[in-house]
């Protein structure tokens, strides 16, 4: 709808398409800096807007929320209402915007979006190292997204997930470990200066940059797909949790812990974990396939989904860390957000009195009114 660098914004509707946004952007020298894995060419600002999506960039740029600076609604009532501004900041009253964002259409219709943009680093460089153990990998993403800041993406892959990719077209060689994707941008001197602090820190802890890692973001996009193509027709059961990154190693050592067990061989069976993620920032995907090498029966991966959520809520972190809550979270929701969960409840039944508003989603117990 409207495109104004001077103010470094953009006016769009919701069904506005990521990499073409984007692509239109490209002679304003500006772009859209959320960047869902593998998903640029599908995901649209209002289901980014309706999910706070993040995605592999996340470490510089944080979530959509990060970038909405106002909104275009149709509540339950009827009534259209235009909350938040143009304006960089306003501390006039309640913040109502950020009500809308991550709600997943439960509370109205977005219509129109304003987002604040963001200049494209003059330069980027990447490396991808390997480790001894996933352990290694994930110690080494918590210290250098905490202490390098020319980096802008810290991306996990377990060598599970390494194992489903290497030999597919278009794939070069990939080392039969975990692996880390480090991104830096900036000026070039800041690229080298990040990723030489990124490798020091890697060797400390028995990393090795990959001698031919082809692009590593092309590896990471095709991994949901694969998986998702392995599993067919039964699909997979996937868990989006997410830790503070101090935590991420003992995390992702205690799930690889619970699949080994017994109580996920109950057939003989070694069952599949794919586990991958933005380790910058704590985000760990967790896709269980339901069909095909290592399937999980239906029952075990939604004892395991629930297992792991507990485990990230002990660990001080939430149940959804990108996704949303949708239909598959909105058992472990309740544990999560039990203190505020009532006050959410009252907000929905003003702006949606009649629950016709993506009923279903978040409450689930929430009654049709009239």
């Amino acid at each position: 709808l409207e495109v104004a660098p001077e103010e470094q914004v953009a006016v769009v509707q919701p069904g506005v398409v990521l990499e073409r946004l984007n692509r239109h952007l490209r002679q304003t020298g500006l772009f859209f800096p959320v960047s869902p894995g593998g998903s640029a060419d599908g995901a649209t600002i209002g289901g980014m807007v309706s999910t706070d999506a993040s995605g592999t960039r996340s470490l510089r740029y944080g979530g959509t929320r990060r970038w909405v600076r106002a909104l275009e609604v149709v509540l339950g009532t009827g009534q259209v209402v235009r909350v938040g501004s143009r304006v960089p900041k306003s501390s006039a009253g309640y913040d109502t915007k950020d009500l809308f964002v991550g709600a997943e259409g439960t509370l109205g219709l977005i219509t129109e979006v304003t987002l604040a943009l963001s200049p494209v680093p003059p330069a980027t460089r990447t490396e991808a190292f390997s480790f001894p153990s996933l352990e290694d990998a994930c110690e080494v993403a918590a210290e250098i997204a905490a202490y390098v800041p020319e980096l802008v993406a810290v991306e996990l892959m377990d060598s599970d997930t390494l194992a489903l990719l290497r030999g597919l077209p278009g794939i070069s060689s990939l080392p039969e470990a975990p692996v880390l994707i480090v991104e830096a941008a900036g000026r070039s001197d800041e690229c080298a200066a990040g990723l030489e602090a990124a490798t020091g820190v890697a060797a400390v802890h028995g990393g090795s940059a990959l001698s031919e890692p082809g692009d590593p973001w092309a590896v990471r996009e095709r991994v949901t797909r694969v998986i998702r193509e392995l599993a067919k027709p039964a699909g997979v059961c996937r868990t989006d949790c997410a830790v503070p990154r101090s935590a991420l190693a003992r995390f992702v050592r205690e799930l690889k812990a619970f699949v080994a067990s017994d109580r996920c061989r109950t057939d003989g069976v070694r069952r599949r974990l794919y586990v991958f993620g933005h380790a910058g920032v704590g985000i760990v995907h967790c896709l269980m396939p339901l069909g095909g090498p290592g399937a999980w029966p239906a029952e075990e991966a939604l004892a395991a989904k629930a297992a792991f959520a507990m485990r990230a809520l002990k660990l001080g972190g939430t149940v959804s860390g990108e996704h949303g809550i949708g239909l598959g979270q909105r058992d472990t929701f309740g544990l999560e957000r039990a203190m505020d969960l009532e006050l959410m409840r009252r907000v929905k039944a003003v702006c949606d009195p009649h629950n016709i508003m993506n009923p279903g989603k978040l409450f689930p117990d929430v009654p049709r009114l009239g």
